[in-house]
């Protein structure tokens, strides 16, 4: 469907942005505090211990920064870009096939109302068939036979205008 289309889409374009983030420095920072006594329970006492001694912290600052790895990060990234371009390919197929689906589904509801407008004036014409053989069989000039026929046609028009109605 399209909305998973279009959420796939933006997965790869995400995938590709994260794609870059190995060209790009760590920089990492550290610290460290320690306490040093000789006797354990000195360590977390602060009785009759001078605090300016027995002491120690460290801090760090790293960058790294991978300048060659055989060229792992480029392909990786080269993959995830054609990643993303065949899914922009997916989606715009997917686009066009619901476009064309709807097009074909309007074409067809616009055919049905056209077969149902001749159905209706082949009801007409059948009834208005029917009606003047019947008129003339009462006046003598038709027979039996032709006012059934008329009344087959009629039926038939009927018949035919139900199927259009129903499709």
């Amino acid at each position: 469907s399209l909305m998973s289309a279009e959420i796939a889409t933006e997965a790869f374009e995400q995938a590709s942005n994260a794609a870059l983030t190995p060209f790009m420095p760590n920089l990492t920072f550290s610290y460290s505090y320690n306490r040093n006594q000789e006797e354990f329970g000195n360590v977390f006492t602060f009785d009759n211990i001078d605090l300016d001694r027995y002491w120690s912290s460290t801090a760090g600052i790293s960058l790294n920064w991978n300048l060659f790895n055989g060229f792992s990060d480029y392909l990786n990234y080269e993959k995830a870009i054609i990643a993303e371009r065949n899914q922009a390919i997916v989606k715009a197929r997917t686009e066009r096939n619901i476009k064309q689906s709807l097009l074909a589904a309007y074409d067809n509801y616009q055919s049905a109302i056209e077969v149902i407008k001749i159905n209706e004036l082949n009801l007409e014409s059948a009834s208005e068939e029917y009606r003047l053989a019947t008129e003339r069989r009462i006046v003598g000039s038709a027979t039996q036979l032709e006012v059934r026929d008329a009344q087959v046609n009629l039926t038939r028009a009927e018949q035919s205008l139900v199927e259009a109605v129903s499709y």
